[in-house]
């Protein structure tokens, strides 16, 4: 029988997810997967296939998920009730507002001022189970450096080609820095959540699909 699994994404992510781009997702194992040797313990150094035999074996099963099991996404969102103003209410996603501010448009009473906002964005960790729009589908789960990664993975996570160009720096990322792979493009992702790509850690790579969420299909 299939579980359903809390997974969090950040806004660039999610959009990615939403626009069919990202299949893959990449997190670290914790603790860090150890040898013993004759003297000490010292980070694996083995074969990906007999880690991920000896993390089963040890009860260490990827936290994410196996094939079959289900994720549902946590994200930046806000619970608006615009009733009180003659409007209605919702679920907003702060990934992909109702209302953007390049559209002009604001919930009724809407505030500028942070601390006044009737929209205040709650951080993903609090989203719960009935706010979450997106469902996924486990469909591989595997364990490999960070850096194994190929040009096809890295796209697979999300990496589009408005972030790099083959061979060339000419176009740009949303931070305003040009990339000549989308490797490359992927390193500057992890970093920005993980910390050094050179440390090359051990992840469990997990491979996706959308799925109908029935729950909210009944609604």
């Amino acid at each position: 029988m299939s579980r359903e699994i809390p997974i969090i994404f950040n806004g660039d992510m999610v959009r990615a997810i939403l626009a069919g781009q990202k299949t893959q997702t990449r997190r670290p194992i914790n603790p860090a997967p150890m040898m013993i040797t004759d003297s000490s313990a010292v980070p694996w150094e083995g074969d990906p296939e007999t880690l991920a035999k000896l993390l089963k074996k040890s009860g260490k099963a990827c936290p994410f998920g196996q094939p079959g099991d289900l994720l549902w996404v946590r994200e930046t969102w806000s619970q608006i009730d615009d009733t009180e103003f003659g409007g209605e209410r919702w679920i907003d996603y702060r990934a992909t507002p109702k209302y953007p501010e390049s559209s002009g448009r604001r919930p009724a009473g809407w505030d500028d001022e942070p601390e006044n906002t009737p929209l205040r964005w709650r951080q993903s960790i609090h989203m719960p189970r009935w706010a979450s729009r997106i469902l996924l589908r486990v469909t591989a789960v595997r364990v490999e450096r960070v850096q194994d990664l190929s040009e096809q993975d890295a796209m697979a996570e999300g990496v589009t080609e408005m972030m790099f160009h083959p061979g060339r720096c000419l176009s740009q990322c949303a931070s305003g820095i040009s990339f000549p792979s989308a490797i490359s493009a992927y390193r500057d992702l992890w970093e920005s959540i993980y910390g050094n790509w050179d440390v090359n850690p051990w992840v469990w790579v997990v491979e996706f699909e959308r799925a109908t969420d029935s729950k909210q299909e009944a609604a």
